[in-house]
């Protein structure tokens, strides 16, 4: 059954979804409390689908459920033909598009596209456009300066927050990734990213991004999954050997929480990636919106781009990863 907070009014489509029960956890880290929640459902034909968040101040069962339900809308359009593209602020269709095009196949078992990539919901289809807009454009950035075409910017001056708290056993460092303008916003979306360098071998390296309207917005995203990524991973053993390779996102994350992987990001954050010789990249994005949406009260929307880097967990020779070295195609968004 569905949590009992979100009985009313929940969409007839998660009726055929058995709903586990909450899973809820508190860490305490260096004073600071995050409580951590997570739902997990399942369907005898689709499959699991999780949902997760993390908050400073209470369990965030909402967020969680929402994040629950995204990722059904996305595993429900997984078997789907095609799909509407809607225009971001009058909901108006604007034509079909195949759905290889949103969801592209892996032809090989070393690689797999991201499902969720540019994904968000909202109770209002403006505003879930808005929030994959900006996802879209948090991973462009990242792999943009993953693959060379930019340099990570160190910030200094950051106003103290919570995440100072960690002091004592974290470095904390943010990083300016730069922003973004889009065909449809009338303002640029900003990409901000924060590492955590643990200053002993007992505590994993915590990496976070977040998008915004502007540098604030998005250093207070960076800063709230740099929370729950910390608190998720709090107390699990860090790996001793390298990880076993497997085409997913798991895998990145466990492939840069081993510790002789670190220097990879060391070199990345310092500009060692950076060509100038590379041709620069669209200036502009012009995202398409695909609905997703389960029904009225739960709009799903999906960015999507020609422009922007595509996605993919894995080993993934094509396009701008072409010609990378093999180390490096394993990047660090998970």
């Amino acid at each position: 059954m569905k949590p009992a907070a979100f009985q009313r009014g929940s969409a007839e489509a998660l009726n055929a979804w058995d709903f586990q029960p909450v899973f809820r956890e508190k860490a305490t880290i260096e004073g600071q409390n995050i409580f951590l929640c997570g739902m997990q459902a399942q369907h005898k034909d689709l499959g699991e689908a999780t949902g997760s968040s993390a908050s400073l101040g209470a369990f965030p069962e909402s967020s969680a459920w929402y994040e629950l339900v995204e990722r059904i809308g996305i595993i429900q359009s997984l078997n789907r033909e095609s799909f509407s593209l809607k225009h971001p602020t009058s909901d108006l269709v604007q034509g079909e598009i195949d759905a290889l095009e949103v969801f592209p196949k892996s032809p090989s078992p070393n690689y797999h596209f991201a499902k969720s990539n540019g994904v968000a919901l909202f109770s209002n289809w403006n505003e879930a456009c808005r929030r994959a807009a900006m996802e879209m454009v948090e991973r462009h950035l990242v792999l943009a300066s993953w693959l060379g075409y930019s340099k990570p910017m160190r910030m200094i001056g950051i106003a103290k927050t919570p995440l100072f708290q960690l002091k004592k056993i974290y470095q904390v460092e943010h990083y300016d990734f730069g922003r973004q303008k889009l065909a449809n916003f009338s303002t640029s979306i900003y990409v901000t990213g924060i590492i955590l360098r643990p200053l002993t071998s007992a505590h994993p390296l915590i990496m976070g991004f977040g998008a915004g309207l502007s540098q604030v917005e998005s250093i207070q995203k960076a800063e709230g999954e740099t929370w729950q990524r910390l608190g998720f991973l709090w107390g699990e053993e860090i790996p001793q050997t390298a990880p076993e390779f497997a085409p997913h996102q798991l895998y990145h994350q466990e492939y840069y929480l081993y510790p002789k992987n670190h220097i990879q990001i060391d070199t990345w954050l310092k500009g060692g990636f950076y060509n100038e010789s590379l041709s620069p990249l669209a200036s502009i994005l012009s995202p398409s919106f695909v609905d997703l949406s389960i029904d009225a009260d739960y709009r799903i929307a999906k960015a999507i781009s020609r422009e922007a880097i595509p996605l993919v967990f894995g080993k993934w020779r094509e396009g701008s990863f072409a010609t990378l070295p093999e180390e490096r195609l394993i990047h660090p968004i998970a």
